[in-house]
């Protein structure tokens, strides 16, 4: 029996109290187990004795979300849990990441914000810098080749006074800047956008 179908018996038999204790009794590592116990925390299986946004090792974790007798499957980059039993998947936020998230793709939502109020096929890189309010194109460099990669802008040979010229799909950036609200990681975004 794998560590993770361990940890789901212990949790569906209520006999689970806190990471500490888990470890010791499965005879599994403690942060191997806490890493499991975040991810289910994550993806909505688990309540925490006391509100918290995050589980320490001492919490006390109650299994809200019993589907059934096989475990959970966290995947190798850890930012998705795979029901076995339902096979519904989940996209968690790995620890951390939402904080470095915010400062990065500060920048991000204004540039697939002004892609979309300017609504329309061809657009220049002044255009979106402009409409993104930026004081200098440079803000763009970074997102560029990705929103390139993702197909929401495609380059073109064109350009108008020294502006090159790309042709941006709204509807791909519209759903673009959902993914980011909804999942809050624009790698997560990257991710199911992708799919």
């Amino acid at each position: 029996m794998t560590q993770h179908q361990r940890i789901w018996k212990l949790l569906r038999a209520e006999e689970f109290e806190t990471i500490e204790k888990a470890s010791k009794k499965l005879d599994i590592p403690e942060a191997s187990t806490a890493l499991y116990i975040r991810a289910l925390f994550n993806a909505g299986y688990l309540e925490v004795e006391t509100p918290h946004s995050k589980i320490k090792h001492n919490h006390s974790v109650t299994l809200v979300r019993a589907t059934g007798e096989k475990a959970p499957k966290l995947n190798k980059n850890s930012n998705m849990i795979t029901d076995m039993n339902t096979l519904e998947e989940f996209f968690i936020t790995p620890k951390g990441e939402s904080e470095k998230n915010e400062k990065h793709h500060k920048n991000l939502i204004p540039i697939i914000q002004a892609i979309i109020k300017l609504g329309k096929k061809e657009v220049y890189k002044k255009e979106i810098w402009q409409k993104a309010n930026f004081d200098m194109p440079t803000k763009l460099s970074r997102w560029l080749p990705k929103l390139i990669e993702l197909g929401v802008l495609t380059e073109t040979v064109e350009s108008y006074r020294n502006s090159p010229m790309y042709l941006a799909d709204v509807e791909g950036a519209e759903r673009l800047l959902q993914l980011i609200n909804k999942f809050k990681s624009h790698r997560l975004a990257f991710e199911a956008y992708l799919k």
